[in-house]
């Protein structure tokens, strides 16, 4: 089953990058066929250099906190690799570093004219290669530029100055759309037989087992292919989505891909690349991540930011029913419809973020809600002893 997500605010999926008070949503890196291999020109990238070498020498990282200065130079550059053109990211970078702009000497005026002036080709090129390369920008910024010039005794081998044949695009983990079907369905179904929150009422054991999947321990976990049969005709609901118990699993039965953003990237008709579609998402807190204090040595207010994907954007996305019974056929429709219901995905969503849309190609999700209420009603006291059998299960057989 194909389906679609489509972002109606800015979009954030949670990082895999450590860059200090600023979150990059989450990317993947995807191969590129390309048959002809393609490198960054030497001479521009010494440009660029020259230009990051005179902002970095402009800072006062003598007065910027506990982290060393490469370390936090380098989290920085990163963040400002999320835009898509040159201009974009010396604009970005010059914002987030302590510099007094005055520093930058005149004379590289002509070199910052150069380099916006390139063509998409070579502005694509240069970010592709630093965004590959973050620690080598870093270091060759700081210490292989002196004077406007790169010190004679570096020099650049082919090989290095090759881009490689990936690019890195965001996603949604499939895990993450799993997690909140998982999450609104358990609470339907908790709230219809105990008419309470699943937090009231459940033990931490059957909390684990519906709401998360359960818990690997040593402990022995379902006996039989019998006792699992069984949970799967008493709790169809947890049946399509699985959990762990001890030592053994009762193994899902649905499979949902990992969402891919619609760019060019993914799809040539798209004339907007990945990074096209990143933004910038602002707060503040008092926090000391780095180590900034104040004058009077307090933790300082900080601001944090997101790069989030920007609202209109689409992903494209695959659920797989895997040999679902009738009845768990019924409770994966209504998983689904829960899940467009809801209408949000993601983190930072008190702040206005994750609102979606979801749009499913070539089939239709059959209304179950009022069916599954009513057996839910008729089978709650069976239901409430099949939970409490399965949070006993392994219990007091741990090692």
């Amino acid at each position: 089953m194909k389906a679609t997500i489509t972002t109606k605010t800015p979009f954030y999926t949670g990082t895999t990058d450590d860059t200090g008070n600023i979150r990059i949503t989450r990317m993947m890196e995807i191969p590129i066929s390309d048959n002809h291999e393609k490198y960054v020109e030497k001479d521009k990238l010494v440009e660029l250099l020259i230009i990051l070498n005179s902002v970095y020498t402009g800072c006062d990282w003598k007065s910027y906190g506990k982290k060393a200065w490469v370390e936090i130079w380098k989290n920085r550059l990163i963040v400002a690799l999320t835009e898509s053109n040159i201009a974009g990211m010396l604009c970005k970078i010059v914002k987030r570093v302590p510099i007094d702009e005055k520093i930058i000497p005149e004379n590289r005026v002509p070199n910052i004219k150069y380099i916006i002036g390139l063509s998409r080709e070579d502005n694509d090129l240069l970010l592709e290669w630093c965004r590959a390369y973050p620690d080598l920008v870093a270091i060759m910024s700081k210490d292989c530029i002196k004077s406007g010039k790169l010190l004679p005794t570096i020099e650049f081998d082919k090989d290095i100055l090759r881009i490689p044949a990936q690019k890195r695009i965001p996603i949604i983990p499939g895990n993450m759309i799993r997690g909140i079907m998982r999450d609104l369905l358990m609470a339907f179904v908790i709230r219809t037989v105990y008419c309470d929150d699943p937090n009231k009422v459940l033990t931490k054991e059957e909390y684990d087992c519906l709401m998360s999947g359960g818990r690997l321990d040593s402990s022995k976990g379902f006996v039989d292919v019998e006792s699992k049969r069984s949970i799967r005709t008493e709790l169809p609901f947890l049946s399509i989505f699985g959990t762990m118990k001890g030592n053994e699993d009762l193994s899902g039965k649905i499979k949902i891909g990992i969402g891919r953003l619609d760019c060019n990237e993914m799809n040539e008709k798209n004339p907007l690349k990945a990074y096209d579609y990143l933004t910038e998402w602002f707060g503040t807190r008092t926090d000391d991540y780095e180590g900034i204090k104040t004058k009077t040595d307090k933790t300082a207010q900080m601001i944090y930011s997101h790069i989030c994907v920007k609202a209109g954007a689409s992903f494209e996305w695959t659920v797989q029913p895997d040999h679902l019974t009738k009845e768990e056929n019924k409770w994966f429709n209504l998983a689904l419809m829960l899940l467009v219901k809801h209408g949000h995905l993601g983190g930072m969503s008190r702040a206005g973020l994750g609102e979606v849309e979801y749009a499913f190609h070539d089939c239709n999700i059959d209304d179950t809600e009022m069916e599954l209420t009513g057996w839910l009603h008729e089978n709650s006291d069976a239901i409430r002893i099949s939970i409490k059998k399965l949070g006993k299960v392994g219990k007091n057989e741990s090692k």
